[in-house]
């Protein structure tokens, strides 16, 4: 009976093996999908269109939030940083948006869309930044 559990143990062991071979590929498979969507902030292609849309804004936002932009930085820092906010109608006193990215489906008329938003100071020093979503939910 003991000669019979050695290949019963043994094919426990090889599945073993190829179930974390295998978990370990579709990790690294869903990892390296998700980061081809992020890129670092390069201020030469922060502002490149592709046709009317901004090309790489939606893969740099989150690494220009995190590294590069910091509270009591100056207006104009931020302008050289980013170059000339769009300017919208409804942005407030003390805040400038940057177009993230715009979806206008199948309309003439944007429907959703992601925006930087950066408020500044009397001082003109930034106080808060953050993304915004708007339109469709």
């Amino acid at each position: 009976m003991k000669a019979s559990e050695k290949p019963a143990k043994q094919e426990t062991s090889n599945m073993k093996i190829k179930i974390l071979f295998l978990i370990n590929f579709l990790i690294i498979i869903i990892s390296s999908c998700h980061k081809s969507n992020e890129m670092k902030f390069d201020k030469k292609y922060w502002n490149e269109r592709d046709d009317m849309f901004y090309a790489n804004r939606n893969k740099m936002v989150n690494d220009l939030i995190k590294n590069h932009l910091k509270n009591e930085m100056k207006y104009s820092e931020i302008i050289n940083l980013l170059g000339q906010p769009e300017n919208f109608a409804s942005k407030k006193e003390g805040e400038i948006i940057y177009e993230i990215e715009t979806d206008y489906g199948r309309n003439i008329d944007p429907v959703e869309g992601q925006n930087l938003i950066l408020k500044f100071s009397k001082d003109s020093l930034l106080i808060n930044f953050y993304k915004e979503d708007w339109g469709r939910n």
